[in-house]
């Protein structure tokens, strides 16, 4: 009796999601869909409406309707947003090869001094044995010296797993990278969607208001994609350093 307990327990808690996927994946979905959620209610409010119950309708369509959208949206679309996400990072960084955490290493990169870039490349060379390029082969190859930044960050990754402070800022890095995604092919669309039908079909301003705020706000988030995608893409890759070394000592 207790072992079936137990694996109820097991299962119930496999079910409830961790912090990076609820903060990174669910929460992005949500906002990128709320077009397609306030449509829904529009057309709700509209459709069922009772004489002299119109509050009540109302009520009634976005404390149910809404969640209801939500949930949906969650199951039907997350993966798919994760999947958006690292297609734009994949186009941002170049295939992994202008990171963050691959720039910060290169010796004609600034972000870091020589003596902190140093310290780590030994670490690396310690713990995992590779040796990364001095800076006369790295400018004669710096195609290869990017190709070993990327495997060593690989390594030390799974070393540092979620650190002290290090899965707040791959959250943070996560949810902007997914909903910067996410706004733009599925915010954006499903935004000029719900103006059309609501000038066409609904005739209702609130509708129209509502999905023009919201076009407006994805457009504004759009167009800061590559500045945003980089300052957390650089927090991010500050935080891992540092809390490599930490761990270290």
């Amino acid at each position: 009796m207790g072992r079936i307990k137990m694996n109820v327990f097991e299962k119930i808690n496999d079910m409830i999601p961790d912090s990076y996927t609820r903060n990174a994946r669910w929460y992005p979905t949500v906002l990128s869909t709320l077009p397609v959620s306030v449509l829904l209610a529009i057309i709700v409010t509209r459709y069922l409406n009772v004489q002299g119950y119109e509050l009540l309708s109302d009520m009634l369509a976005v404390i149910v309707l809404l969640p209801f959208a939500a949930c949906a949206a969650i199951y039907m679309l997350a993966g798919l947003v994760r999947d958006m996400g690292k297609q734009l990072e994949n186009r941002e960084f170049k295939k992994r090869t202008s990171l963050p955490t691959t720039e910060f290493l290169l010796w004609k990169d600034n972000e870091l001094s020589n003596e902190l870039k140093a310290d780590i490349r030994d670490a690396i060379t310690t713990d995992f044995g590779k040796v990364l390029l001095s800076p006369t082969e790295e400018m004669s190859d710096e195609g290869r010296a990017r190709r070993l930044i990327i495997e060593a960050v690989d390594l030390i990754r799974p070393r540092v797993k979620d650190g002290v402070r290090l899965l707040q800022y791959n959250t943070r890095y996560g949810f902007w990278r997914n909903f910067l995604a996410s706004a733009k092919n599925i915010g954006i669309p499903s935004s000029l969607v719900g103006i059309f039908l609501g000038l066409c079909w609904l005739d209702n301003r609130a509708c129209v208001a509502i999905e023009s705020i919201l076009l407006i706000i994805y457009l504004l988030l759009t167009m800061r994609t590559s500045a945003m995608m980089k300052w957390y893409g650089d927090e991010y890759a500050r935080v891992l350093f540092s809390e490599y070394l930490e761990q270290r000592k």
